[in-house]
């Protein structure tokens, strides 16, 4: 009875997976980014952040209703 209830639980929650495919666009107000998409920007903010005082630089990425994303870089000078 245990591995019925085990099996059944599982298949409900695997529905949701299943109905979902990788080609999909992204919904509206959503954003998705990948780590190559990332790389330029990681790359800016890494000389920007050699050449300023403190060390940090930010990028805003996107701004939404209620949230907002952002891509900080900070390179440090191997000192505590």
């Amino acid at each position: 009875m245990k591995r019925l209830c085990f099996i059944s639980l599982l298949a409900l929650l695997s529905i949701p997976l299943l109905s979902v495919r990788p080609e999909d666009p992204v919904p509206v107000g959503f954003e998705h980014w990948t780590s190559s998409s990332l790389e330029p920007v990681v790359q800016a903010l890494t000389s920007q952040a050699a050449r300023d005082a403190h060390h940090s630089a930010m990028k805003h990425l996107a701004d939404f209703p209620n949230e907002s994303g952002a891509q900080r870089g900070r390179r440090a000078d191997r000192m505590a």
